[in-house]
Formats: structure tokens, sequence, C-alpha cells
């Protein structure tokens, strides 16, 4: 066979003006495709394929794009796949990728090359490896991804056992990013010949994209602390005893998370070796941080008590038997999720029921409710009202700065961070009622005694 490409023609490739694609040969099945992305026609996509027919079909597998994969890399996939066609076999993406057979498979080798995150392992296993992780890569297509979202959003719109509704669009768009990103990157691997997602949009399934809005003003933080600090009566006739309305450790990851403006997914990767009690700090790492830089956030006394309840106070998922991770100050963000939601449906108890059937409506307050990320943002509503100027906010946010501000405006700021942090926490030491959590404190340490 006659090689017919070089590393300086692959290199110089390019797509003609009046064409969206152009196939160049390296003989026997290998050819360099280079066309026009679909999501921005000003760029053209250079990606390596193998093409063989079978029965009157042709066939196209990716070997991955020309910008990662080589041109020796390619020839030697495709001699993989030539020895598997010749041997009267069916050449696939698997062939010249073993270890990827599986769509778990390509998942599994995406979470090893990109840094963890734990709301990416979340999504994964809660929505989608028991539905489409094992199907074959060769045939994954639009139908699985499609199927997965659609009975995402219907399932949503059934009514629950507690009389309320969830409405999944939101989720069925964190799961569309989550399936995108994995089909991006096994076209880049060579896994998948092309995106059965091209094309298609986050509204296609409901998602507007439409941010959410919703704080929690002073009042309704003043509101939500005295429900806390409340304890129902539970249990049968003669048997009954006192139920915190939401764990103590919960209500103190919430305080937590408004005195630090933190992101739940950090506060759950959050251990005791990243607290500096002596500079009063945390150090969220580069793996945890959403864009991936390393962020310090100033402990107010606050946060500092809320972090010792934690400690004192853990939480584990219902049924979770696993020992704690060591080290860990709060088990798991979607524990704390949980635990709000089920107390906020909007359904009101029948006449009759018991009080632990009203616990499900006992934390919803009059302005609908609201989510562990909800007070985030109303960490950072609190910090605007205080006075403090918006660059700092959004260093304590530790949000990316766009465009050209990132390039040239560098400051960290760490003093005024530091004023911020303590001014919001000691608003915090004057809003939030926190006799739940005391109360079984007091309790541990008369147990002690």
């Amino acid at each position: 066979m006659k090689e017919k490409l070089s590393e300086t023609r692959v290199r110089a490739a390019r797509l003609p003006a009046d064409k969206d694609e152009l196939m160049l040969s390296d003989g026997d099945g290998l050819y360099l495709r280079v066309r026009r992305s679909k999501a921005d026609p000003t760029k053209t996509v250079r990606q390596w394929l193998f093409v063989w027919k079978a029965m009157g079909r042709t066939h196209k597998v990716g070997l991955g794009g020309a910008e990662e994969i080589s041109l020796t890399s390619a020839r030697t996939k495709a001699d993989a796949l030539r020895t598997r066609r010749d041997a009267g076999g069916t050449p696939t993406a698997d062939t010249a990728n073993e270890q990827l057979r599986t769509f778990a498979d390509l998942f599994d080798l995406h979470e090893r090359v990109r840094p963890p995150a734990e709301e990416r392992r979340w999504v994964w296993d809660r929505y989608i490896a028991d539905t489409v992780g094992r199907t074959r890569l060769e045939e994954f297509g639009r139908r699985h991804v499609v199927g997965l979202l659609d009975d995402i959003v219907i399932t949503g719109r059934r009514t629950v056992n507690a009389g309320g509704r969830y409405d999944m669009r939101r989720t069925a768009g964190k799961v569309f990013g989550l399936l995108k990103q994995i089909c991006d990157f096994g076209m880049t691997r060579g896994a998948l010949a092309s995106s059965p997602m091209a094309g298609m949009r986050r509204r296609d399934f409901g998602h507007q994209g439409i941010p959410r809005e919703r704080i929690l003003t002073e009042d309704e933080l003043r509101d939500l602390s005295a429900r806390c600090a409340v304890e129902l009566r539970v249990g049968p006739k003669g048997r009954e005893f006192n139920m915190p309305v939401l764990h103590p450790g919960a209500q103190a990851a919430c305080w937590f998370l408004v005195a630090t403006c933190a992101r739940v997914g950090e506060l759950a990767a959050m251990r005791e070796s990243q607290i500096d009690r002596e500079k009063k700090t945390w150090t969220i790492p580069a793996e945890v941080a959403k864009n991936r830089r390393e962020h310090i956030v100033h402990l107010s006394d606050f946060a500092l008590r809320m972090v010792d309840a934690m400690k004192r106070l853990p939480t584990r998922p219902p049924g979770d038997k696993t020992p704690k991770p060591v080290d860990t100050i709060f088990y798991g963000a979607d524990t704390l999720a949980k635990a709000l939601r089920f107390r906020q449906h909007e359904a009101v108890a029948k006449p009759g029921t018991t009080e632990r059937r009203t616990a499900r409506t006992v934390l919803l307050l009059p302005s609908g409710p609201f989510t562990p990320h909800d007070l985030r943002r109303t960490a950072a509503s609190l910090l605007q009202h205080l006075g403090v100027r918006s660059e700092v906010i959004e260093q304590c946010l530790n949000h990316t700065a766009p465009g050209i501000v990132k390039v040239y405006q560098r400051a960290e700021l760490m003093v005024e961070r530091r004023a911020a942090f303590d001014v919001l926490g000691a608003r915090l030491d004057s809003l939030i009622d926190t006799t739940g959590i005391d109360r079984v404190l007091e309790r541990g340490n008369h147990d002690a005694a």
C-alpha cells in the first residue's frame, strides 16, 4: 500500500471556500476528513476516519482529531482495523481503543483524564450509568440520548408520594451537559465516529437556560432559623420522642454556605487538613473548585462555629453504612439537597395526619422553596447590601473575570476579602438563631460528662 499523506500535508490541509467537507486519502481506508464546524461555520474540524464497505454499505470509524492524533498514530489504529476487516470481523472504534468498549468505559477514561468533580460523578451514577452505561460505543446513538432525557423530564411531571411535583427540566439540562462532554471527548479520542448529540440543544428538552434568581432575604433567614430551632414530637403513642425539624449538622451546613459563599460540592469535599485555624482560612484545592483555580476562603468566627458543629454532628445519606471518609467535615452534597427538598413540599398535609407528615412542609418559606446553591446567591446579595464592592464579592465567589479583564486585573484583594467575610459573619451572627444546633451540642456535652 502506498501511503499518500505526510505530516506536512496534514498540517497544511485546508477546506476550500466552496465546500463543507473534504476527504484526503492515505490509502486503504484511512482518510483525513476536513469539515466545517456545525457549531461555528467559520471554523473547521479535522478528524481521522477509517472507511470500509460491507454488504454494499459504507461504514466509518472515527480515530480521533488530527490535533490530538498524529499521522503515525492514525496509521497504527488503521492497521488494527484492517486486521479485523481482513479476518472477517467488523472494524469498530474499540478495535483501535481496546479499553473502550462501552459508554461507561468512555466515561471512566474521561474521569481519569479530567480533574475529578463530585457533581459530575453524582449525575452519572444517578441518571446515566444504569440507563446507557452498558451500551456498546458502536451502538450508542441519538435514540439513547433522547430516550434518557425525555424519561427524566416525563418522570419529573409525575406526582410523587408526598403530593408534590418535581420540575426535572433543570436536571435534564445537567445530564445533557455531561452527555455532551463525554460524546465530544469520545470523538477526540477516536471512540466515536461522530457525536450523536450534534445539533441538539438543551431547550429541546424543556431547559430554557434561565438562571435561578432565588435569594433569601434577611427576614427569611430569621424565619428559617426559627423554624429549624423547633423540635417536632413524633412517634407512636406512648413512645413519642422529640425530633429536630432538620438534622443539626445539616442546619450548620446551610449557615456555613451562607457565611462562606461556597458551593455545596466544595463543602462536601472539604477536609480538616484544608483548614488553617490559626490564620482562619479554608483552602479549596484547584481540582475541587469549579474554575480549577485554588481559592482561599477566610473563615469568620461564625463560620468556624459551624465547622465545629458539622464535625461533632455528622450526617450521612439514609441507609448508607459505609465509614465516613477520614478528615471529612460534611458528608455528601446530595445529603443536604435531599434534606431540604423533603421539607419543602408545597402540598398541605391532610387533616388528621401526624406531625412527621407535616414535617414535609415545615421549611417551605412564603416566597417558595430554596436549594443549597440559592444560599450561595444569598451570601453574595448580603455582601452587596453590606456595602462590599462588586469586584471583592466576585473574588469571594471565586468567579473568573470575563475576557480581557482577567488578563490585566490580577489582584486577589485578600485584605478586602477577609474584611468582607468578617462583616458577613457578624451579620449572620445577629440574624441566625442557632438554638437547634446548640441544644444538641449541649446534650452531647452532658452525656459525655
